[in-house]
C-alpha cells in the first residue's frame, strides 16, 4: 500500500499524523501505560529531553485527563529561606 498524506502533505505512518500525534507524547503514554507510577527524572532521561519538552507534554496529557501529577515530598521540609 503506498504512504498515505495528510492534509498536511505529511507521511501518514500507521494512520498517525505527526502533526497531530507527537511522537514524545506517544511514547511518554506507551510507557507510562505500563506503570502505576514514574519519577519526571526517569522519564526525561528514558525519552531523552530537555526538562520543558517533558513538562509541556505531560501538561497536555493532564490538561486531557490521561494523567495525573502528584508532586513528592521535599527533603528535609522544603526550601529554607536565609537566617
Amino acid at each position: 500500500m503506498p504512504g498515505l498524506r495528510g492534509a498536511t502533505g505529511l507521511r501518514l505512518i500507521d494512520g498517525l499524523d505527526p502533526l497531530i500525534h507527537a511522537p514524545t507524547r506517544l511514547q511518554l503514554i506507551t510507557m507510562l501505560s505500563a506503570v502505576s507510577e514514574a519519577e519526571f527524572a526517569t522519564w526525561r532521561t528514558i525519552l531523552e529531553v530537555s526538562d520543558s519538552v517533558l513538562s509541556k507534554h505531560v501538561s497536555a496529557l493532564v490538561d486531557a485527563g490521561y494523567l495525573t501529577v502528584a508532586r513528592a515530598p521535599t527533603r528535609g521540609g522544603g526550601r529554607r529561606g536565609s537566617d
